[in-house]
């Protein structure tokens, strides 16, 4: 038989708040991976990113995505050359173009 004691169940709490907050963590990190893989896969979106980083996640942000203030440091950071040559290595099914043929002639 499980005998708990006072402080047991003081300490309870607190293990609560602490699953919260892992789960709050794994939470960010989650928005973090799928905005890094909205940008590999999404043309529009990463040329968006290219040509203004901070306006484009502070967008995303205000749509609901969970960034923090260190994770946008971070994207912003991360060399281009990624979100240029990645998209390379990931199969076209998984990419999606833009059709709009007049924001391909603005860029060449």
């Amino acid at each position: 038989m499980l005998c708990r004691t006072d402080a047991d169940i003081e300490r309870r709490p607190a293990r609560q708040d602490s699953f919260a907050a892992e789960g709050a963590s794994a939470m960010a990190y989650k928005h973090v991976q799928l905005i890094i893989g909205r940008i590999l896969t999404d043309e529009e979106l990463r040329e968006q990113f290219l040509d203004h980083p901070l306006e484009t996640l502070t967008a995303l942000r205000e749509s609901g995505f969970e960034l923090t203030k260190s994770e946008i440091d971070a994207l912003l950071v991360t060399d281009p050359r990624l979100w240029r040559a990645g998209p390379r290595w990931v199969d076209s099914r998984l990419q999606r173009c833009c059709l709009d043929w007049s924001k391909g002639s603005e860029r060449n």
